[in-house]
């Protein structure tokens, strides 16, 4: 199994609200399924939990907690899973003026580095 297959494969089982998402990614057998899960159903959850608790809403998905997860494993170095969280995760993040901006205010400091480096190419 990839670096990649087990990083996703590990948040699932670390955030149940992600567990029936990643089976439809599982049986296609992309290999890439990694990038899909990632930018198609982890980011726009994290920042729609982001926003609803900022407005006092019920948020079931503990997004400051994926957050980190996100962050120790992009500390790894391995150059797969980097990739994935950089296109699918950092590079999906609003911009400033955008709604739920303010979620790159609460990155840890590996992902804050990371953003950092994908919108200025440094």
């Amino acid at each position: 199994m990839e670096a990649s297959e087990r990083f996703a494969r590990e948040l699932a089982n670390d955030f149940a609200y992600f567990r029936d998402q990643l089976e439809g990614y599982l049986d296609d057998g992309n290999d890439g399924f990694a990038y899909v899960f990632l930018a198609v159903e982890v980011a726009p959850e994290v920042l729609a939990a982001y926003v609803a608790s900022k407005t006092g809403a019920a948020v079931e998905l503990d997004w400051r907690a994926l957050l980190v997860f996100l962050d120790d494993w992009f500390g790894r170095d391995d150059p797969d899973v980097d990739n994935v969280i950089r296109a699918s995760f950092l590079l999906q993040l609003p911009y400033p003026g955008q709604p739920g901006s303010e979620i790159v205010e609460e990155l840890p400091e590996g992902l804050e580095r990371g953003l950092r480096a994908v919108r200025t190419g440094r």
